[in-house]
């Protein structure tokens, strides 16, 4: 009886750990996001992110990279107070070609996002252009848009959490090049966010557990009396 009890208070409390949103990792694309993080998402700096998607419909006879070709990395610190992703890919297009990515993720922040950056790492020749432009499902409207190598910054009232849309497009004008290297989406919290929390099913579901040790005790007791 003893062993059946520590045998399911180790897997509920393994449960309850897993159910926690782990740091983001390193070295993945944003295929990887999109399938690992569907609902309970990772963290960079307390901020989590997760609801990852993407499309990269094709124009002008070029098409965009593919979601396991564009790599994620956390950013955890180096812009201030800001943390937060940043996406790397190929957005590489020439002669009058064109792309265009489409990236929405969830931004939750504990206790509030105060603010979001926009860093963008790019460049077009001539005519043509490379920017990227974002906004979201709900307040705060966002309304960031950097072209070439740039930024831009909205602050907004404390939110809890909102929908990250973003737009990345490149377009070659007949006089030579454009590309996007690299997009960083940084955020700003009014304060240190407190450490997770496993969810409260699984909370209940440990101390119910818990609670049942004493029990078994007094009836392995009753029997050894016996």
């Amino acid at each position: 009886m003893k062993k059946t009890l520590l045998i399911t208070l180790i897997a509920a409390f393994g449960l309850s750990y897993s159910a926690w949103a782990g740091p983001c990792p390193v070295g993945d694309t944003l295929a990887d996001y999109i399938s690992l993080f569907p609902s309970t998402g990772c963290t960079v700096g307390g901020i989590n992110f997760n609801g990852f998607s993407y499309s990269n419909p094709s124009f002008g006879g070029a098409t965009a990279p593919p979601a396991s070709g564009v790599d994620v990395t956390p950013v955890p610190s180096g812009f201030g107070n800001e943390v937060g992703l940043e996406f790397t890919a190929a957005w590489l297009v020439s002669s009058g070609g064109g792309e265009d990515s489409a990236i929405t993720f969830t931004v939750s922040c504990a206790p509030d996002c105060t603010d979001a950056e926009l860093i963008t790492v790019g460049g077009a020749d001539g005519t043509g252009s490379a920017s990227v432009a974002e906004g979201s499902t709900k307040p705060p409207d966002l309304n960031l848009f950097s072209a070439n190598s740039g930024s831009d910054i909205a602050t907004f009232a404390p939110v809890g959490s909102f929908t990250v849309n973003k737009d990345i497009g490149v377009v070659a004008g007949t006089d030579g090049d454009a590309h996007m290297s690299f997009v960083y989406n940084l955020f700003s919290t009014s304060s240190t966010p407190p450490p997770p929390i496993p969810e409260p099913s699984l909370l209940l579901l440990c101390s119910g557990l818990v609670a049942l040790v004493p029990l078994a005790r007094r009836k392995l007791r009753r029997k050894v009396s016996a």
